[in-house]
């Protein structure tokens, strides 16, 4: 096999503590405990006074965001050396720190645009929104479940949205009963990917052994924590300082160039470049992102070729049927790469079918081949929890006032959204991977026709756009990349997983409580992240013009969606049957998703760079370099903390998203 496809291989395992490998449940003390539950609180309140307060950086949108990785290196680098110098305390094991990233990582899935953005503007808008002029009362307010929106009384949403009166007391209790049953869908839903990812962490890490190139950056930064040394191993590289040192020295520069006295390095995601091959033809954003492209230089090289290849097949497509004056191409295409995305993630599970024979027999106790010690908790309570989150779902959604039928369609186009963006995060690294569509809402009424869906289901769906357009998959992808790194470490334990549903929780009342105090302090209006007036507003205006101009899918949609669905099959099939297959098929099913248009420049880049790399150099290069990409996406997450600061003293209300999609 060639270089392109071993230069990144499954991570061995930890050998930071020397001897037999402990699991991450050695590291739940106290203080390693509190520290990340600690860390989980300000991660929330920095993350929403960033996007809502300063309008700078949206530090929660990508799978390894900013928001749990600089609190991270902070331990690293900052707690950890200090009490290894000052003697009161021992330094951190490294279960210790492993407890402490598992906690600030999943609490960092709900602030924001990531989660909690969407879960608080959709309830609130339609009482403050609605007007004759938009026909919302008339069109679908009596399909409202009330105990799922908050009302105005006595002036309760006004207040939100346009700030309270001087000394008037913040009105809780009209959030409270809404809030609760929210609650209660969320948890079953945290639940039930807690389990899915329980279920199948041994086939994807032992059996198919994907990479999780994402979980390499943690475990690359706690490796050799208890050593002598104050700094972990990685930062005892000299190219690990060059690489902080350049990209810091280009970030810092940029600062300097807010107050207008240099001129800024168009560098990051704030600076884009169009490029367009031809008239009528998508334009390709030319931007480059450090983060992005520090995790992409963990992917494998074929991985990379797939993503920007299919991309650039992608933009011929769209550009050819928009000269040819074919009709809705933006929807049909994203309808054919939607049934890749679809096929690809099926075949996964169709790969995976004897080892959930197995989980099954186990959790009926007709077997004992499987070992699920080193797991969150054991398949019998995987299984359980799968089955109790999902009736305990159906039955939400139906009481909701969603037809039976279409909740079942709903559930299946949520799992088959969430499911498939974990494990694509997990082959590919893609941290800023959204959702192949929308929201699973919007996947049910494109395929079954909202013209064949009654208002008060139709309805239904679209209170749900509090949790499906959530591409950050409510803990998910997170808990699968836990599963991961604890692999790593001689597998996870009990007691873990309660620990990392307590800061889950924690991070949700956080941000709810926060997010209220600033509305009724300022105005909810005065939240310019993209996600609140689309949440509060948007979404509800285009179920008021759905209801108006009913749709159902086109002749043209159904042909591209089976031929979407063929070449993914082919793909699939090549690159399962034949050694030598060049492409993998995983780029095919992403190639119209925001993290496709905004990140396929920095993918491009690095895959050129680690192309040339394995060329000349071999894995041994390959992995000389690494110490300076690790330098250059810590580098990233502290000067967007700096920026922060710095836009929060000088420029609050105006600041400046340097990490951003």
């Amino acid at each position: 096999m060639s270089l392109t496809n071993t230069e990144v291989g499954p991570l061995q395992k930890s050998s930071a503590t020397g001897g037999s490998p402990r699991p991450v449940a050695t590291g739940l003390t106290i203080r390693a405990v509190l520290t990340g539950l600690t860390l989980s609180v300000l991660l929330t309140i920095w993350a929403i006074h960033s996007s809502y307060v300063v309008h700078a950086s949206h530090i929660s949108v990508m799978h390894l965001p900013v928001s749990a990785l600089f609190p991270f290196i902070c331990v690293v680098f900052l707690l950890n050396p200090l009490l290894k110098r000052t003697g009161w305390q021992n330094g951190f094991s490294t279960q210790e720190m492993v407890v402490v990233f598992f906690l600030v990582f999943t609490a960092s899935a709900i602030p924001g645009w990531a989660f909690s953005t969407y879960a608080l503007s959709v309830i609130s808008g339609p009482n403050y929104f609605a007007s004759p002029e938009n026909r919302w009362g008339e069109l679908f307010f009596e399909h409202l479940a009330s105990w799922l929106i908050i009302p105005n009384h006595n002036n309760a949403i006004t207040w939100f949205f346009e700030g309270a009166p001087k000394d008037a007391a913040i009105p809780w209790q009209v959030w409270v009963v809404p809030l609760f049953w929210w609650g209660t869908f969320y948890l079953a839903l945290f639940l039930t990917g807690a389990s899915l990812m329980v279920i199948l962490r041994k086939q994807w890490v032992e059996h198919e052994r994907l990479a999780f190139p994402l979980a390499q950056v943690p475990l690359i930064l706690v490796e050799g924590v208890e050593d002598r040394s104050f700094l972990p191993r990685i930062a005892r590289e000299r190219l690990f300082w060059c690489g902080f040192a350049l990209t810091a020295g280009m970030l810092i520069w940029n600062m300097i160039a807010y107050f207008g006295r240099v001129p800024a390095i168009p560098i990051g995601p704030q600076y884009s470049t169009p490029f367009t091959l031809a008239q009528s033809f998508p334009a390709i954003q030319l931007k480059f992102n450090f983060l992005v492209a520090g995790v992409a230089y963990f992917t494998r090289v074929e991985v990379l070729l797939s993503v920007w290849l299919f991309y650039l097949f992608r933009v011929v497509e769209e550009g050819t049927l928009n000269r040819v004056g074919m009709p809705n191409v933006a929807q049909i295409v994203q309808t054919q790469h939607f049934a890749g995305f679809t096929v690809f993630i099926l075949f996964g599970i169709w790969v995976a079918r004897k080892h959930l024979k197995l989980v099954w027999e186990k959790a009926l106790g007709k077997s004992d081949e499987l070992d699920d010690t080193r797991e969150f908790f054991s398949y019998r309570a995987a299984v359980a929890g799968l089955a109790a989150g999902l009736l305990y779902m159906l039955f939400w959604l139906y009481t909701a006032g969603m037809d039976l039928a279409i909740g079942v369609v709903m559930l299946v186009a949520l799992l088959i959204l969430f499911f498939g963006v974990t494990r694509v995060v997990a082959e590919t690294g893609l941290v800023s991977l959204d959702l192949p569509y929308n929201s699973a809402n919007e996947v049910t009424t494109q395929f079954v026709g909202s013209a064949n869906v009654s208002p008060k289901t139709l309805t239904a769906l679209w209170l749900s756009q509090t949790f499906s357009r959530n591409w950050r998959t409510l803990g998910m992808t997170s808990m699968a990349h836990c599963a991961k790194v604890g692999d790593q470490m001689g597998g996870v334990g009990r007691g873990v997983f309660s620990a990392i549903a307590v800061s889950l929780g924690l991070s949700f009342v956080t941000s709810v409580v926060y997010t209220l105090y600033i509305g009724y302090d300022v105005g909810a209006s005065q939240f310019t992240e993209p996600a609140f007036p689309a949440g509060s507003r948007g979404y509800w205006d285009g179920l008021a013009n759905l209801m108006g101009n009913p749709k159902t899918m086109t002749g043209l949609e159904f042909v591209f969606f089976w031929i979407g669905a063929a070449v993914s099959g082919f793909l699939v099939f090549g690159h399962h049957r034949f050694p030598w297959w060049p492409i993998h098929p995983v780029g095919f099913g992403v190639v119209m998703t925001h993290a496709a248009n905004i990140g396929v420049f920095s993918i491009f880049f690095v895959w050129l760079v680690k192309t040339l790399l394995l060329r000349f150099g071999g894995v041994q290069l390959y992995k000389r370099v690494q110490p300076l990409v690790v330098g250059m996406i810590v580098a990233h997450a502290t000067c967007v903390f700096v920026s922060y600061l710095v836009d929060m003293i000088w420029f609050p209300g105006s600041g400046h998203a340097i990490d951003d999609w």
